[in-house]
């Protein structure tokens, strides 16, 4: 029973290290940005839509997303705390039609240029980004020989889990028979 547990936290440490390492070293530390600025996006865009509910409309170019901290008449206030800024500093770009019935809400992404949503501007979930901007949509990339290390001690990793959870299951059936 003992080696069966030894297997089983090889098995448990190998994929923890591969699951924490590989990423970082693949550079997918960019790939958080575009996640947290999609949430807030998404959690802001929500704000605005309640917003609307009370008041008719969504909040005027000058009133801005400021306006989800002001009171209603039933002291209700959307944002307790300040407006968020996106992953790089900036303040999301919100943009209201005339009357107030439609909006556009985006962050200036990476580059920090207002790109009206287009180019790297980070908009919604629905938009393909570019692996170069945001390291998504672009699989494995072996840019050097530590990168190409790295891959080769990654697959090492999961065919030893394998290896290791697959003897796991066959000594603890074979100790159920012999039991």
């Amino acid at each position: 029973m003992r080696r069966v547990l030894a297997y089983w936290w090889v098995a448990f440490i190998a994929a923890t290290v591969a699951s924490v390492v590989v990423p970082v070293r693949f550079g997918r530390t960019r790939t958080l940005r575009i996640n947290v600025d999609l949430a807030q996006l998404e959690y802001l865009r929500d704000l605005l839509n309640k917003y609307r509910e009370v008041h008719g409309r969504f909040p005027m170019a000058d009133e801005g997303l400021e306006a989800l901290r002001r009171a209603d008449a039933n002291m209700t206030v959307l944002l307790r705390k300040s407006v968020p800024l996106d992953s790089w500093g900036e303040p999301y770009v919100y943009s209201v039609v005339p009357d107030g019935s439609a909006f556009q809400l985006y962050s200036t992404g990476r580059n920090r240029i207002d790109e009206h949503g287009g180019g790297d501007d980070v908009t919604d979930r629905r938009k393909k980004y570019k692996c170069d901007d945001y390291d998504v949509n672009c699989g494995i990339r072996i840019r050097n020989k530590a990168d190409a290390a790295m891959l080769i001690a990654l697959l090492v990793a999961v065919a030893s889990l394998t290896i290791g959870v697959a003897r796991g299951i066959l000594r603890l059936v074979q100790s159920w028979h012999h039991a």
